[in-house]
């Protein structure tokens, strides 16, 4: 477990990391959160994401126009449904890019 603490002024955070994820206090008693580091997918972003999975080559890694065939042939998803879908997984850290390339995180 480890702990830390932020102040400013008249508001404070303690956080807390703990094996099922990091709890969030503030000052405030009501304030209470615990974050596992997983953020839940829509319906359709955990599809895209399965087909992606099923769909990646060997090496591992796929560019954004092989995602897009992905999605597009699989989920039936246009172009800016598919680059909306992809920015998502990306932002929520599902994947990755590495020299214009995509990989998964393993999350």
């Amino acid at each position: 477990m480890c702990s830390f603490l932020c102040h400013n002024g008249s508001y404070s955070i303690a956080n807390t990391l703990r094996p099922e994820g990091l709890l969030i206090a503030d000052s405030n008693p009501a304030v209470l959160m615990v974050y596992n580091g997983e953020s839940p997918l829509t319906p359709l972003a955990q599809e895209a994401l399965d087909a992606l999975t099923a769909a990646v080559p060997s090496e591992g890694e796929f560019t954004y126009e092989e995602a897009y065939a992905v999605l597009a042939e699989e989920e039936d998803l246009e172009r800016p449904a598919a680059e909306d879908i992809i920015e998502r997984l990306y932002m929520e850290g599902h994947l990755y890019e590495v020299e214009g390339k995509l990989r998964f995180t393993g999350s």
